[in-house]
């Protein structure tokens, strides 16, 4: 998972990535308007080879994947990155790492390391 330029405190919409980014092919970037790019991301990282190359970047061929998504209760969006104690109950939920970095300068940086030991890891 790839979140861009990150100046705020909670995730949301789809957010444009620089030419070097977007052809590096080292991210999944998912046009959503719903605020849920968090469950998006993490849906794509399980679902990805089952979806046709043209639509990897569209949201509603990610849309009949949620019901196997283990949603917090009363989750609000956008998820709220503070401390990532969202990141973390959705790791806990659907046991899996969730590794989130920021690009500053064209490099990659780690902004969330997961503290979790989950076999399936999202980067």
């Amino acid at each position: 998972m790839r979140i861009v330029n990150r100046d705020r405190k909670t995730t949301g919409d789809y957010i444009d990535m620089s030419d070097g980014v977007r052809k590096s092919n080292s991210t999944i970037n998912i046009k959503n308007h719903d605020n849920r790019c968090l469950e998006y991301c993490i849906i794509a990282s399980r679902e990805y080879k089952n979806v046709s190359v043209n639509g990897k970047s569209n949201p509603k061929v990610y849309q009949k994947y949620f019901k196997n998504l283990i949603i917090p209760e009363n989750q609000q969006y956008p998820i709220n990155l503070e401390e990532f104690i969202d990141v973390k109950k959705y790791e806990e939920l659907n046991d899996i790492c969730i590794n989130i970095y920021v690009i500053r300068n064209k490099m990659f940086y780690p902004e969330y390391k997961s503290e979790f030991k989950y076999e399936k890891k999202i980067n």
